[in-house]
């Protein structure tokens, strides 16, 4: 809890209706007493010393003695922004020291999830030593089977379980820990660096791929007592992949802001200081500063497209290019992956709401699980499975054909819906139907399966969905905070945009002031809602038009909305993100 007189003391000038927003925004996001002065006041002071993280002094001997004997070394990253943000920075940093190191981001549709095991040998023939960046804690078979010194940087969660069944496939092949009534099951590499390891005592679990690399090279900096400043300079690639990857900027356990202080200081120096990749995208988008969202939703789609389309090579050549022509040039590239991907992902997701129109209801009262046509990447099945969350309101788990080393696999992605773990889902799927790959966090993962795999995997995962509690999956509004339009202010709007939290807020029983109008596509609108004389007009993206005609039809005047606010020209501007009609 945060008491409303320390929040006065900090802002003496607010007024009470603000003063009480902040306190519900801070308290929603797990802000007390304790956390406040870092979160609102985030400075370099609040990096934790990197020896704190589990395996890293040892990862980082095994670097040093590499180092010294001109080992070969392979960095082994992955295909989203944050796997390609974590091997830039890898490589980039070390360059700058005159240490030559290689690196392989994996081709998504060629490649597969993870460690490809082939891959993984071929480079054993190659190179001295092997490090993951943003992959490999779930590669224990592929690990222990590759013959040279491995080091696994990830952020993602391990292994855990209690069944004995499920862990005794691992024993003799992997390491398990045991801790605190835990078991976990991490791969048996040389050093294994992951802050959610359960034996880790990091006082921060909400580092993304590219900041557990960033702590690595920060341990490196101090034991060869290099200057700092010339590893902190490269926070922008640091934020980038934060933000990208989605992770909580705040860790409510700790009362920790090391995150989101990473990722203010990485935005201050993208406006302040920006590099050739940072300035080249803002040419081409057009946009005037760079924030929190222009890295969500300007960065992070135009480097993940190449990897969803084909290969990510050209983001880290992107990222780690120092002429700005070059880096305009390849710029280019990206974007032209990203306007393709765009179409893809519309025509896959168009296809598959009219395959699910012929189907019976348990295709998609608890979770909506499909095969794509042939034609369609497997790169854009996360966005197409987010589309199908928000048009179905179940978890959506949308699977492409693939052939991985001459075999045919169907590999996709999940996302879920608030209050439902997918990852707990895919757990309870491989005790029914037995181990496949797979990985993630509770609301985004991946997985491959085999072709003939495809029916019993759909069926046990319903099953496993069908015993959760219905309550799941009966409310459509679902929000963050509620904050009456009313109540709505510029501090407050100002305020959540800089937690660089996405927030929905609801707004009851707001009436419409005038007829909703289309905007030039009709598949927008805007709506005009008044809650107690205040008024607003908000925009409703992709159903507006159905919005419209149900106006028309109904003469409703009265709405319950869920909404985001933001600023347009110093004005508060806001979205509709879903309504219902009283």
């Amino acid at each position: 809890m945060i008491s409303t007189d320390r929040l006065k003391s900090i802002y003496p000038y607010a007024t009470p209706t603000d003063i009480d927003n902040y306190k519900k925004i801070l308290e929603y996001i797990g802000v007390n007493d304790e956390g406040i002065d870092g979160f609102l006041t985030p400075s370099l002071k609040l990096f934790h010393h990197p020896f704190k993280m589990k395996d890293l002094e040892k990862a980082l001997e095994r670097l040093m003695k590499a180092f010294a004997n001109k080992e070969k070394i392979l960095f082994f990253g992955d295909y989203d922004t944050d796997g390609c943000t974590t091997t830039a920075l890898f490589v980039k940093v070390l360059r700058d020291k005159g240490i030559i190191v290689d690196y392989y981001v994996p081709h998504r549709h060629k490649d597969g999830y993870g460690l490809n095991a082939t891959k993984m040998k071929e480079f054993a023939g190659l190179y001295d030593l092997i490090v993951t960046g943003d992959t490999g804690i779930k590669e224990m078979e592929t690990i222990y089977n590759c013959p040279i010194d491995v080091i696994v940087t990830d952020h993602h969660e391990p292994f855990v379980t209690s069944d004995e069944e499920l862990l005794a496939q691992y024993r003799g092949i992997a390491n398990i820990i045991e801790k605190d009534g835990k078991t976990m099951v991490i791969p048996d590499a040389y050093a294994v660096v992951n802050p959610k390891r359960i034996d880790c005592e990091y006082p921060n679990k909400c580092l993304s791929g590219v900041a557990v690399i960033f702590k690595l090279l920060q341990g490196l900096f101090i034991k060869n007592n290099w200057k700092q400043v010339d590893l902190t300079q490269h926070l922008d690639l640091v934020a980038t992949g934060l933000v990208a990857d989605l992770v909580p900027q705040f860790d409510t356990d700790y009362q920790d802001s090391e995150v989101r202080m990473m990722t203010k200081v990485g935005l201050q120096i993208m406006n302040q200081n920006p590099k050739p990749w940072v300035s080249s995208i803002i040419e081409i988008s057009k946009i005037e500063e760079v924030n929190h969202n222009s890295l969500g939703f300007v960065y992070g789609p135009r480097f993940n497209a190449a990897g969803r389309l084909d290969s990510p090579f050209p983001v880290v050549e992107y990222l780690l290019e120092d002429d700005y022509e070059l880096s305009y040039e390849k710029a280019l590239v990206l974007e032209k992956y990203n306007t393709d991907r765009k179409e893809l992902q519309k025509e896959a997701t168009e296809s598959i709401v009219e395959l699910l129109k012929n189907k019976d209801k348990s295709w998609t009262d608890r979770i909506v699980v499909v095969k794509a046509q042939p034609q369609y990447h497997s790169g854009i099945a996360g966005l197409v499975a987010s589309r199908l969350v928000s048009q179905y309101n179940v978890p959506a788990i949308v699977l492409c054909e693939k052939e991985i080393d001459g075999k045919k696999f169907l590999t996709g992605s999940c996302r879920s819906i608030e209050g439902v773990d997918i990852l707990h889902l895919l757990q309870q799927t491989e005790k029914k139907m037995g181990a496949y790959k797979y990985g993630g966090h509770e609301m985004a993962a991946g997985l491959t399966i085999t072709l003939n795999q495809f029916d019993t995997f759909r069926e046990s995962i319903r099953e496993a969905a069908l015993l959760l509690d219905d309550s799941k999956f009966t409310n459509s509004l679902f929000y963050e905070l509620e904050i009456p339009l009313n109540k709505l202010t510029l501090p407050t709007v100002n305020f959540i945009r800089d937690t660089f939290y996405k927030i929905r807020l609801f707004s009851g029983s707001n009436k419409l002031y005038s007829a909703p109008t289309p905007m030039k596509k009709k598949e927008n609108a805007n709506v005009y809602l008044e809650k107690d004389r205040s008024r607003y007009r908000a925009a409703l993206w992709g159903t507006g038009e159905e919005f419209c005609e149900q106006y028309v039809e109904k003469g409703f005047n009265e709405i319950d909305v869920v909404y985001s606010a933001g600023i347009w020209n110093d004005r508060i501007s806001l979205q509709l993100e879903n309504y219902k009609v009283l």
